[in-house]
This record gives structure tokens, sequence and C-alpha cells, in this order.
């Protein structure tokens, strides 16, 4: 009897040691330490900001803004709990909202929350979700988490964008779209999808410098301050209509990237294939032609004009430096591809700097894994080959 209990309690122990170090020598510790710092920090924030507003009546000017959009006529059901639209220049016949400062509270509040649901859901979801499709490696399994991440907010972001997209007046008429206003309101839903897509690229550069760096930090890094900058003017500026279409035409291959990665995880070779031709063709089409073409009119159009001035050098020069960093993706892109052709393996440009990643797998006929992996966490616009690191950063070469 003390026999079969001291071997239970040897076996559960030898369960709990696999959980965290797996055959690739990985340990999951650090991935999880991570996380579940990252849960408590952004909660506790979250929790204090709750308690100021709803205790602290005289702190709901400032909560009202990290709450809510700020210079917005806020619904009826909205105000009953407290909430304000605040004093800005909203139009409520036409149901635009302002700009202003208070916008930078909402934007650092997203930001929080965009670290409490990136790290809860690779905790709690997409790493368990991992075990179910038979990843045993430790570090696959933190690849997979932040795979599926970069996943779901690449989807649900392009998605967003396209239906946006699609009921506004510039859909599919590139000169409406490169028509700049001085007007400063937008709309509620419009204000809202930009605001989020900025909070969640300022959130993929606190997770790249938090997080294990990887081999190509610096080309990351640069995307995500590029894209952050390029939100920032295009919105300071009142260029969103231009910046919404590249935002849209970023998120589409930060689909495709992961999904063929995630697929590989799961040892679905052929699914894995398709999904890789899928990614090949998509950012070729955006990513250069569609994305050249855009830098190319606005070059000629020259709609971004500041105080009587031309600023369309500024943004020209932003985009093109974008570009570049999509192409030093691409050459890593084009390596894979020679490696699929001929047989050959490669190493994945994405793996961490102190080593190389054990999860080198064929991704496709000698293709080893290799792939660049995607956007987060790892970063919009877009899923660039590297993008979506441990953030998965949806790298997506955003407009950013």
């Amino acid at each position: 009897m003390t026999t079969n209990a001291a071997s239970k309690r040897r076996r559960r122990r030898d369960d709990q040691k696999s959980k965290h170090t797996v055959s690739d020598g990985f340990d999951l510790k650090d991935f999880h330490k991570s996380n579940n710092l990252q849960i408590v920090c952004s909660a506790s924030i979250l929790m204090v900001l709750s308690g100021l507003h709803l205790f602290v009546p005289a702190a709901r000017r400032y909560t009202d803004m990290c709450f809510g959009l700020s210079y917005c006529d806020v619904p009826e059901w909205l105000t009953r709990i407290g909430f304000r639209g605040g004093d800005g220049p909203f139009d409520r016949a036409q149901g635009l909202c302002g700009k202003g400062e208070g916008d930078v509270l909402f934007v650092g509040t997203m930001v929080v929350v965009f670290t409490f649901v990136r790290a809860a859901c690779l905790e709690h979801v997409f790493a368990p979700a991992s075990r179910l499709v038979g990843v045993r490696s430790g570090r696959i399994v933190a690849r997979f988490a932040e795979q599926a991440w970069g996943l779901t907010y690449a989807a649900t972001s392009w998605s967003a964008g396209l239906y946006l997209l699609w009921r506004s007046p510039y859909y599919n008429d590139i000169v409406a779209m490169m028509e700049y206003s001085s007007e400063s309101r937008v709309t509620p839903v419009m204000k809202l999808y930009y605001l989020v897509e900025f909070s969640f690229w300022l959130q993929q550069v606190v997770a790249l410098n938090v997080e294990s760096h990887r081999k190509d930090y610096v080309q990351m890094f640069g995307h995500h301050l590029l894209t952050c900058s390029l939100l920032y003017l295009s919105w300071a500026w009142h260029t969103t209509r231009v910046g919404h279409a590249i935002l849209t035409l970023m998120d589409f291959a930060d689909i495709l990237l992961p999904l063929a990665k995630l697929l590989k995880y799961a040892k679905l070779q052929r699914a894995c294939d398709a999904a890789f031709v899928g990614f090949l063709i998509s950012w070729l089409v955006t990513r250069h032609y569609l994305l050249g073409r855009i830098i190319y009119k606005i070059h000629i159009h020259r709609p971004f004009v500041k105080d009587g001035r031309n600023q369309t050098w500024i943004f020209v020069y932003l985009l093109s430096a974008l570009e570049l960093v999509i192409c030093v993706w691409s050459a890593a892109i084009v390596r894979v591809l020679l490696g699929v052709l001929t047989g050959r393996g490669a190493d994945d440009s994405r793996s961490d700097s102190e080593d190389s990643d054990t999860d080198q797998q064929p991704i496709t006929n000698g293709i080893t894994k290799t792939v660049p992996t995607t956007h987060a966490s790892t970063s919009t616009t877009t899923s660039t080959p590297a993008h979506r690191r441990t953030h998965t950063t949806k790298t997506n070469g955003h407009l950013t």
C-alpha cells in the first residue's frame, strides 16, 4: 500500500515536471512566469482604475476617458452608469466624434487591456490547446500559443477593417481614399477601430521588449515603431482613410502565416502547404504590389497638407521605410521557398537569440519550420515573416 502511494506521488511529480521541461530542454516555467506576471500587473491596474471610477466620483472626469471614447455623443445606456461623452467638439446631429488629449487615456487603458487578454489567452487557452493537437515540445508549446494569438487578432482586425472599408465611401476608390480632410471628426466606430489598432501596436512594442529577444528583434522593433508613427500621424493629421485601407491590407497575410504554422505544429502537412502557398501569394500582392501602389498614389496626389504646407514627404518616407523592412522579410521568404524547391532545410529566422529552435520540422517538402513567424505578439498591422513573435505581434506591415 505504501509502495503504491509512493509511486503515485512520484508519477504526479514527474507529470508536473513534464509540463514545464520537455525533451528539447526548453523550460516552460519562464513562459508561464512571464504570462502570469503580465496578467497580475495588468489586472491590478484595471482594478484600480475601475475602483476609482465606481467609488471616487471626482475621478470620473478622467476615468470616463479611460473606459470610453472621449468627445463623442455617448448613448443613453452608458450615461446611466456614470459615463459621459466629454466636452470635445463632437457633432451630435451627425453622430461624429472629435479628437483630443483625452484619447491618450483610452489608448493607454487599451494597451493594458491587450496585455491582460494576450497573456491570459497564451496561458489559459492556447498553451493548453496545443496539447490537444499532440504538441509535446516545450518550445513549440510556446510558439503554438503565440501563433494562435496572432491568428486570432489578425482575423478579428481584418474582418472589422474589411467591413468598415466595404461600408465606406472610399471603398475601391483610391482617389477618394487619398482625400484629405481638415475636419477632425470621425464616426464613433472608426474612432474605436483606429484607437484599438494603435493600442495593439503599442502593446506589441511593450511585449517585444519584455519577452526574450529573437534574431529579428531589430527589424521587428523598427517595424513596430514605423507602424505606430504612421498610425499617430494619420490620426492627428486626419488622413485616416488611407490609414484604414493600409491596415486592412496588411492584416490579411497575418492570418495565413500563423495558420500555416499552426497546421504544421498539428502535423497537417498538406493543409500547411496550401496555407503557406496562400500566404506567399497574399504577401506579394498586399505588401508589395498594393502597398507600393498606394505609396505612389500618395506621392502623386499629395493629399497631406498641414498649416498650408505639403507634408506628403513624411508619409512617403515612412511608408517607404516600412516597405524596405518588408523587403528584408521577403528575402527570408524567398530562402524558404528555395528550400522547398531544392529540398534543402532552412533556419528559422525567428529563433531565439540564445539558441536555435528545436522546432525545425518540415513545413513542406524539405522546408523546415523556418517560415518567418508572424506578428503577434507579433506584429500590424502584418504578419511579417518574423512578425508574430512572442507577442504575436500582428507584424503586419501595417500602416500602420
